[in-house]
């Protein structure tokens, strides 16, 4: 900060103020900033010595700061008056979106439940805090993030201190009574990396008021290790799309029995094992089935990733999407094939599933298919129509296929009638990724058959030493190749011996570039280096 910015008293933007002990930089010198307007990022706030420090930056004074950031210093120094100084802090009613990052308080400061015109709140690693704020009767509220409070053990509903309640016409039934709505607005709320938090508390409600909501209009609800968390509130999620939970088995059974409108389900690390998950369910498999059958008509998106105990699954008419991740369990998916819409498909990591009709039966309506790492025991790859004995069968509307190998698989597909059907099935193919086959010698001609056939990608295939011959009139464009130190000494440009069978092909790339995500390489398609930007299956 420059020196003598408290004279500029008409200066309506100032984005950050950075606070320190300096005589320049001090938080009072925003005292008589009153016209500033939009976004204010304060940083540095431990250096603020008391509340009436804090107070002189007069932001209750500045109506028009519709965004608030409120940042502590990111380190473990023991300070006791972090909770005094916020209070110091108290902004504008007007104010929409507030932030508070590293509070080291063991209470927020009181005004938060306050403010009245929040739309948006985030509190993220306040790690000594101990308590959530409720802010359940806040009218306007429609985001509420909160992340890294380790010491967290219950949010409270306590609604006694100014709630509004209503007459609601919502229907005959409820026409004549009174309503009290907690969250009335909110439509996206994440808990994210609590791990001492264990009860989200009733509201408490005096016993004149006969009727309560709460999360009336909640869309999105992302629950991600809060691995103690066993209680929220009783209602329903009448309005819930999208439901995200990670590491937290005990909430599914509960949360599982109270939606019915879901249209997209993330499951991750969720298992039944010495968890409490009986008091609902008797096993996974039940609960899975609840969540599929309830939503059964509204869920487009399901992804499951160690889900351990589960081994059955049961696709509802309505799913297009559908990623299931290292379930060591399942031993089955199963599909109604009149009713089959599903468009995107990736099995991945499930060792114990050997039966793979159900893949026919999507053969009309897969747009993007990744299969693969599924058996370490297994020398051969499942292709879906290898036990078919159809002639026939054909994918007739797939672009992308991702194919993912492991140590003992040592071709693509078996010779003979499946390698010879390989490129009658898949006539739209543009885009063929083929990883971790570290047994692989060579690719087989019939992909050099793909009518359609854009872009072939090649990871960490190490003992890969020739690939198909592609004639200079194919459609192939873009050949992409990582980790595969034989094809790269073999077809480097100039140097290598087999060069001149791809140098027509217009793109050649060696190395991925490195802010590519691990996790999500085995379903990429397409690399833009240009843009920066990565195309996912």
């Amino acid at each position: 900060m420059f020196i003598g910015i408290e004279r500029l008293t008409c200066l309506q933007t100032l984005p950050h103020f950075v606070v320190s002990r300096d005589a320049n930089c001090r938080v009072g010198q925003l005292g008589e900033l009153k016209f500033l307007r939009g976004k204010l990022e304060l940083y540095g706030l431990s250096d603020i010595e008391n509340m009436e420090e804090a107070s002189k930056a007069s932001l209750c004074t500045k109506s028009n700061v519709e965004r608030l950031k409120l940042v502590w210093n990111n380190n473990e120094n023991e300070v006791d008056n972090d909770k005094d100084v916020m209070e110091g802090l108290i902004p504008h009613t007007n104010l929409k979106e507030l932030k508070i990052l590293y509070f080291k308080g063991k209470k927020m400061a009181s005004w938060i439940t306050k403010m009245t015109n929040l739309v948006k709140i985030t509190i993220n690693d306040c790690n000594r805090c101990q308590e959530i704020p409720p802010l359940g009767h806040l009218p306007k509220l429609r985001e509420m993030e909160i992340k890294g409070m380790d010491n967290a053990k219950i949010i409270r509903c306590d609604i006694c201190r100014g709630l509004r309640s209503s007459t609601s016409d919502l229907n005959d039934s409820l026409a004549a009574n009174t309503i009290t709505t907690i969250y009335p607005s909110l439509t996206n709320l994440t808990l994210w990396n609590l791990p001492k938090l264990e009860e989200w508390q009733e509201p408490l409600v005096s016993t004149d008021q006969s009727t309560v909501l709460v999360f009336p209009k909640l869309e999105v609800l992302e629950i991600v290790s809060c691995s103690k968390l066993r209680r929220i509130p009783s209602s329903s999620f009448p309005s819930l799309k999208k439901l995200i939970i990670r590491h937290n088995s005990l909430i599914l059974g509960m949360i599982s029995r109270k939606v019915s409108s879901l249209t997209d389900l993330h499951l991750k690390n969720i298992s039944v094992r010495g968890c409490g998950f009986s008091s609902f369910f008797s096993n996974m498999d039940s609960a899975i089935d609840k969540l599929l059958k309830n939503n059964s008509m509204s869920l487009t998106i399901l992804n499951l990733n160690d889900c351990r105990g589960l081994t059955r699954l049961t696709l509802g008419v309505a799913i297009q999407g559908l990623r299931v991740v290292n379930c060591r369990d399942l031993t089955s998916i199963n599909v109604v094939e009149d009713s089959v819409n599903l468009k995107y498909l990736m099995i991945a990591s499930c060792p114990s599933l050997s039966e793979w009709s159900f893949v026919q039966s999507m053969r009309s309506t897969l747009v993007r298919l990744s299969l693969g790492h599924l058996s370490e025991d297994s020398n051969e790859f499942p292709w879906p129509f290898s036990s078919s004995s159809s002639s026939s069968i054909s994918f007739p509307n797939l672009t992308r296929l991702a194919l993912i190998g492991w140590e003992k698989v040592e071709s693509i597909m078996p010779a003979g009638e499946v390698e010879d059907r390989f490129s009658s099935a898949f006539p739209c193919l543009t885009h063929l990724n083929i990883r971790d086959f570290e047994g692989l010698k060579a690719l087989p001609d019939s992909i050099a058959k793909l009518p359609s056939l854009e872009g072939l990608h090649i990871w960490n295939c190490k003992t890969l030493r020739s690939l198909p011959t592609f004639e200079k009139s194919h459609s192939l464009r873009f050949l992409e190749m990582n980790g595969c130190p034989i094809l790269k000494q073999r077809y480097m440009k100039g140097s290598g011996p087999e060069w001149f069978k791809i140098k027509h092909i217009s793109d050649i790339i060696w190395v991925l570039p490195t802010f590519l995500p691990v996790e999500y390489q085995c379903t990429i398609m397409k690399i833009s280096f240009d843009k920066q930007t990565v195309e996912y299956i």
